[in-house]
């Protein structure tokens, strides 16, 4: 059935065809029809705690109303003519309404958000209060709106509403007005500074083009990183209130903590910069408790190390760059967005696999979480581990030898021996001849060191095995490490050793998942070594797996030659990859960080000492053929430009 709509327009047009005889020599009245009036449409997110019933409007940069609405439940949208406002940059005001108090005392006394209002002094979190009649929450943007039916996003939060402060800041002090330069410049600056606190990339993205997220909403919420880390703002400003201070008067002390200077960068003191940083830290704490993602659980970590670093500078200018857009190719831009990934790519990885505090799985040793979770694992291919399966290989090639004539159903028993004499094995089986003339072992194990009080002592057992003289096959086994009577790791999976008759070379497999002392943990490993020769020289692959239900799943993957002077390795994440080479002399090691933007960073470890040379750095960018660092790293993961700006990168990612 049509609908009465369908039905009308039915009508309409019979009606017009009726109306209209070409053929009558123009006897019939001529039917115009009015073309629709040019539209264009804004909507927005307007987020200081989620607002509700707040007066929506935006003018223009000749201050002309180019539109009125309504903020329903977070959200507002509006369609207007553009011929009667047309001048950019344009500005949204968010004045009145109620929101949702978005911030956590964390004294727990329930008095999470001033209201301002003597009767009901304070709300707790979740709770909705009416805000100010006269506070306004404000933003703009710089894109020019023209042409029909196009669509525009102008969201509105403190960290817009800083932004704009700043651009009418530096308008007002040059003699002029806003423009939508300076509308770019400031954004873009605002954006630069959030990344700089928090560590999480924008994208390239300034705060009018994202929408921060509610921090109250419950259930399956989905919000990006970077509408967290602008929430997170919008949280800490209630966190950083002052006693008697209106909500206004605290985001404006806010924004009069930096300035933006002649090339678009954040600068302001240390200490200045440091309690902004705290007031993010302070909404942070909050999202990580509403959104425990390994990269908000991250990004505290980093609020609070970066607010220790600002202060350290004390009195002394810190100068933050601007994010840059997407796009922007010179050498210092290439070389921010690399550090951005960098610190990206290594948040993620330690939130899923376990510093402290960073929300991963292990919760253990927060200043070598990198190293630290390496070890876990290595222990698997340790000496011990490869000394397992060597002498279960020679056991089981040398029970295959013996039995290779013999008939079917023999068997040979190979029991372990005691005392670790010159012959001891620490390897345990009975291996039988098959009808077909295949081998199979039961009861598999393989012991180093025999003691049980060893250190690192690795224990293989594997109900079944097939053998030939040229290798074996363990289907399911297991490899348990353990120190004294405490087990420290657990492999299960499979394992393999092939020998190439030809060469004489093995080729070893094995793949599975490790198991930690923590309960939860678990990695997955997947291991070959090709053209293993008796002198330990070879060809290998390890792909380590970390999958974690509260972070996000990562990989690392190591691959080189055995002894080889130079070694590859591979992180993956969610924000992309890094590659590593590590480079050993006689003297150092040489450790290259890079991905394929053609950004490089550059690493020498002298005996284990990244600053050999005491000058507090420790490495530099260089961008494609360059001889000349485009920027420094220092010990303290500070990463200072050419320019003078500066970048931090989570200290976790070079261990003390």
């Amino acid at each position: 059935m049509k609908s009465i709509l369908q039905g009308i327009a039915l009508l309409s047009a019979a009606a017009l065809i009726a109306g209209c005889d070409s053929s009558s020599g123009g006897g019939s009245a001529a039917v115009g029809v009015t073309p629709p009036a040019s539209q264009a449409s804004v909507s927005g997110a307007a987020v200081k705690g989620l607002i509700d019933g707040a007066t929506v409007t935006i003018t223009d940069a000749n201050g002309t109303q180019i539109g009125s609405s309504t903020v329903i439940n977070g959200t507002y949208e509006m369609v207007f003519d553009p011929a009667t406002g047309n001048a950019a940059p344009y500005t949204v005001s968010i004045t009145g309404g109620e929101t949702l108090c978005d911030y956590v005392n964390p004294d727990a006394s329930g008095n999470d958000c001033a209201t301002g209002q003597a009767a009901n002094p304070f709300v707790a979190f979740g709770q909705s209060y009416a805000l100010d009649a006269t506070f306004t929450l404000s933003g703009a943007v710089a894109a020019q709106i023209t042409g029909t039916n196009l669509e525009n996003t102008m969201n509105a939060s403190p960290a817009t509403d800083i932004a704009l402060k700043k651009a009418i800041e530096k308008a007002t002090a040059a003699g002029g007005s806003i423009s939508e330069a300076s509308i770019n410049e400031a954004n873009l600056a605002l954006s630069g500074l959030v990344q700089a606190i928090t560590g999480i990339d924008l994208g390239g993205l300034d705060v009018s083009q994202i929408a921060a997220a509610d921090l109250t909403a419950s259930g399956a919420v989905t919000s990006t990183d970077a509408q967290l880390a602008v929430a997170a703002l919008a949280s800490g400003v209630i966190g950083s209130q002052a006693a008697g201070e209106t909500l206004a008067q605290t985001i404006t002390r806010l924004a009069s903590l930096f300035t933006i200077d002649a090339d678009g960068n954040v600068t302001g003191t240390g200490t200045a910069l440091g309690a902004f940083a705290d007031a993010v830290s302070r909404g942070l704490a909050v999202a990580a408790v509403r959104r425990p993602t390994g990269g908000i659980q991250t990004a505290l970590l980093n609020a609070n190390a970066n607010s220790a670093l600002f202060k350290s500078f004390g009195n002394n200018a810190v100068k933050i760059p601007p994010v840059s857009p997407p796009g922007t190719n010179n050498d210092v831009a290439l070389t921010r967005a690399f550090v951005g990934k960098l610190a990206s790519v290594i948040g993620q990885l330690v939130s899923s696999t376990g510093a402290e505090g960073f929300g991963g799985q292990t919760n253990a040793s927060a200043t070598e979480a990198f190293a630290n979770e390496l070890d876990a694992v290595a222990a698997v291919s340790s000496t011990n581990a490869t000394t397992a399966f060597n002498k279960l290989d020679a056991a089981l090639k040398a029970a295959a030898t013996e039995l290779a004539s013999a008939t079917a159903g023999t068997t040979s028993v190979n029991a372990a021996e005691t005392g670790e004499g010159a012959v001891d094995d620490g390897v345990t089986f009975t291996v039988t001849k098959e009808t077909d003339g295949t081998l199979t072992a039961t009861g598999v194990t393989a012991v180093w060191p025999i003691s049980a009080t060893a250190a690192g002592r690795v224990s293989l057992t594997a109900d079944t095995a097939s053998s030939t003289s040229t290798g074996f096959s363990l289907p399911a086994v297991t490899l348990t490490t353990t120190t004294g009577s405490t087990t420290l790791q657990t492999f299960t999976g499979s394992a393999s050793v092939a020998t190439d008759s030809t060469d004489g070379t093995e080729d070893l497999a094995l793949a599975g998942t490790i198991t930690g002392q923590t309960a939860g943990v678990s990695y997955t490993i997947d291991a070959t070594v090709s053209d293993l020769t008796s002198a330990d020289q070879g060809t290998y692959s390890v792909a380590f797996g970390f999958t974690s239900p509260t972070a996000n799943n990562v990989s690392v993957t190591f691959s080189g030659t055995i002894g080889a002077a130079a070694q590859t390795y591979v992180i993956t994440a969610p924000a992309g990859s890094i590659n590593g080479t590590v480079t050993r002399s006689a003297t150092a090691d040489t450790i290259v960080l890079t991905d394929a933007s053609g950004v490089a960073l550059t690493l020498t470890n002298t005996n284990g000492n990244l600053d050999a040379d005491g000058n507090g750095l420790i490495g530099g960018f260089i961008v494609g053929t360059n001889t000349a660092a485009t920027a420094t790293l220092s010990t303290a993961g500070v990463v200072t430009y050419t320019d003078g700006s500066i970048q931090a990168l989570p200290a976790i990612i070079f261990p003390e």
